[in-house]
């Protein structure tokens, strides 16, 4: 998967509703899901139209998934759960993928994005920092929050495509 990213020198990206990239990512891991006690929760908006490569955008929330999954397996927590919550405006897509597990320690948060960091004892310190590339590459943002009760919380902000003062969209 990561040659085939970087070998891709056009990022085909075009309108879709993030809400199928997520109800599409959902169908994926599913069975994971289950096979780890893990509730997934989903809050979506009416129209969710943003201009991404879709596939990248997946793999983004595959490697969340995978993420929270880890953390779950080193948690005595048995109310697992995940919510992926999006919200909408007239300039803006947010999606808020936030799991109540064990959260990322305060000490490496400021790295977590950062190549080659990882706090996972087999982690390669590559999954969220290609996940920053590739969100970036679809002009969109992501960061990580805190969560004051555990947890980790991961918001991507997307451009809304149907908003028309983006001159992209006047065509």
């Amino acid at each position: 998967v990561i040659r085939q990213i970087f070998q891709n020198n056009q990022n085909t990206k075009k309108i879709c509703n993030l809400n199928q990239v997520i109800t599409d990512t959902l169908s994926i891991v599913t069975n994971d899901l289950a096979k780890h006690h893990i509730i997934c929760k989903t809050q979506l908006v009416d129209d969710a139209s943003v201009d991404i490569n879709s596939s990248e955008i997946q793999q983004v929330l595959l490697n969340l998934f995978k993420n929270s999954i880890e953390a779950f397996n080193t948690s005595n927590n048995n109310q697992r759960e995940i919510v992926l919550r999006l919200e909408s405006d007239e300039a803006r897509i947010i999606l808020f993928f936030q799991d109540n597990g064990p959260g990322i320690p305060p000490e490496m948060c400021p790295a977590i994005f950062d190549l080659l960091k990882s706090k996972k004892t087999n982690g390669s310190g590559i999954g969220l920092w290609l996940s920053k590339f590739l969100i970036e590459r679809n002009q969109a943002r992501i960061r990580h929050e805190a969560t004051p009760r555990g947890g980790a919380t991961f918001i991507l902000e997307f451009e809304n495509a149907l908003n028309h003062s983006n001159p992209r969209n006047l065509m």
